[in-house]
């Protein structure tokens, strides 16, 4: 899971792989700094809901919405928190970079979805 943080919003990339995990059942986590620091954990909840504790961000996504975000045509599913102030928080699917990475990131391949009809269109530079 690729995980982008801004003041305001939060948002999760997956791998198909991970898709399956929340389809299953199964909960996705991601921490930095490997075993303390900040992490991330999305999982299968009755309601959909962003809870922030601690060091520790919780995404739980109703079954009706990791069903949503299954769907082939869906690149993913957007939400708002309810506390204030609020938090846009979203779960994409990762499809490939439309740009080259530098080798200086030193960032390992990984794993995407195959890039839906329009994709590359919606996301191309300007």
């Amino acid at each position: 899971m690729k995980v982008r943080w801004m003041p305001e919003s939060l948002r999760m990339r997956i791998t198909p792989s991970e898709l399956e995990m929340l389809l299953d059942g199964q909960a996705v986590a991601q921490r930095i700094f490997r075993s303390s620091g900040w992490g991330i954990e999305v999982k299968p909840s009755q309601e959909t809901e962003l809870i922030l504790e601690g060091e520790v961000v919780t995404v739980k996504l109703s079954h009706a919405d990791i069903k949503r975000l299954g769907e082939p045509s869906r690149e993913g599913i957007y939400f708002n928190s309810a506390h204030e102030p609020s938090i846009r928080y979203f779960v994409e699917k990762d499809f490939p970079c439309a740009h080259e990475r530098p080798p200086e990131t030193g960032e390992p391949e990984t794993e995407t979805f195959s890039a839906p009809e329009g994709f590359k269109a919606r996301h191309r530079q300007p």
